[in-house]
């Protein structure tokens, strides 16, 4: 909620400043100076230290983790059904930060329009904000490349933190 709503909010409030006389920023210059971009940072860390405590909660206290293990599956599904909801949290991170970017656009165009009146009239500018600005085409790539490099990007986070948070528990297993 705080990665679609958040960057909303502060989006309003450096909007305050904005007058009829103003120079009016490009839409991603102003999501980058209203902390959008941070927003998501934080929520990002946010979720992986969730998910870092989750998956540690399985060995503490009733290591409820041996229990799951001797489920009638392949112990490949539990630890990939751990990676899936990961992964899940992370493509609704990224949703939902576009969805807060898609918001914020046109709460910033109808107050230019507003206050302008007739003689600004936005048009385009969200398609042009996610062609300039890195970190949108890093939520949502404009081209092959920038697919694949942000595919493998999120892929690689989240199995690399994984993958470190099982050597570590096994790491730990095997001196026991």
């Amino acid at each position: 909620m705080a990665a679609l709503g958040l960057p909303v909010v502060l989006m309003l409030v450096e909007l305050k400043g904005i007058g009829m006389h103003s120079v009016h920023l490009r839409y991603e210059d102003l999501y980058r100076s209203s902390g959008g971009s941070i927003v998501f940072g934080l929520c990002l860390a946010g979720f992986s230290l969730w998910f870092v405590k989750n998956v540690y909660a399985g060995y503490w206290g009733s290591k409820s983790i041996f229990t799951y293990l001797t489920l009638p599956v392949r112990r490949e599904a539990y630890f990939f059904a751990k990676l899936s909801a990961f992964m899940l949290s992370v493509l609704l991170l990224i949703t939902a930060q576009l969805a807060g970017a898609w918001l914020g656009y046109y709460l910033v165009a109808g107050h230019i329009e507003r206050v302008s009146g007739e003689e600004f009239v936005v048009a385009n500018g969200l398609f042009l904000a996610f062609i300039r600005s890195e970190f949108f085409r890093l939520l949502l790539p404009v081209s092959d490349g920038g697919l694949l490099f942000s595919a493998s990007l999120w892929l690689g986070l989240v199995t690399g933190i994984y993958y470190s948070l099982l050597c570590e528990r096994s790491r730990n297993s095997v001196k026991q």
